[in-house]
């Protein structure tokens, strides 16, 4: 992790970048130092990439004097919704960029959440856990006692639901640290009450295969 410290007596700002892309870290160094610093942007930055989403929510600074900018690649993250950021492509021009800090407000912050009623079925959440052991439909299927037809169509609402147009991409984000995080601390705290199907810990056959087979997925 990189800070700047900007001193604007009585006031100091903080920009942050958090990313393990070198050239990535080296165009926003450039950026503020150009253009932060010249147009005296009164707010703290974090500028980061997916893999450190957790670190940044841990944290814990204010939402109401920092502006959080998450640079993504060919996926929105919209189920990453505790943290109000603005979603940046990662090829995004220094010219649009620039742009997008003169949109920002800098006298209201806080976004609303990317996709704040993202939500998984038992199945979904299952057949997840089961993906990440690098297993095939058929295998899936003998496990959940599910017809092979019902497996690619979760698999088909799986990919939808993450915003992943081949299931290639999906298999390289659900081996990601941060999506197990995101998994772990979400599978089983669905809102029970919205849809009879939707995640109860521990209370299904298909959780009863997560808690003998998975337990390295959501540990």
């Amino acid at each position: 992790m990189v800070n700047i410290i900007i001193n604007d007596y009585p006031c100091t700002y903080t920009t942050s970048f958090l990313t393990k892309d070198s050239w990535l870290r080296l165009g926003l160094l450039n950026l503020v130092e150009e253009y932060v610093h010249n147009k005296r942007l009164k707010a703290n930055f974090v500028f980061f990439t997916a893999e450190y989403y957790y670190e940044v929510l841990e944290r814990k600074d204010s939402f109401y004097d920092t502006v959080f900018i998450l640079f993504i690649r060919d996926n929105p993250y919209s189920f990453l919704s505790e943290l109000p950021a603005h979603r940046v492509s990662i090829s995004v021009s220094l010219q649009k960029l620039i742009g997008l800090l003169d949109n920002i407000d800098t006298s209201r912050f806080i976004l609303e959440s990317q996709n704040p009623h993202f939500h998984l079925t038992e199945r979904e959440a299952t057949f997840i856990a089961f993906s990440t052991m690098e297993m095939l439909p058929a295998e899936i299927s003998v496990k959940m006692e599910l017809h092979i037809k019902t497996i690619y169509d979760l698999r088909l609402s799986v990919l939808k639901k993450f915003g992943c147009s081949t299931f290639n991409s999906f298999s390289v984000m659900i081996h990601n640290p941060f999506f197990k995080t995101w998994m772990a601390s979400h599978y089983h705290n669905i809102n029970k009450q919205s849809d009879q199907n939707c995640i109860s810990h521990g209370k299904s056959r298909e959780f009863a295969y997560l808690n003998e087979d998975s337990t390295r997925f959501f540990s």
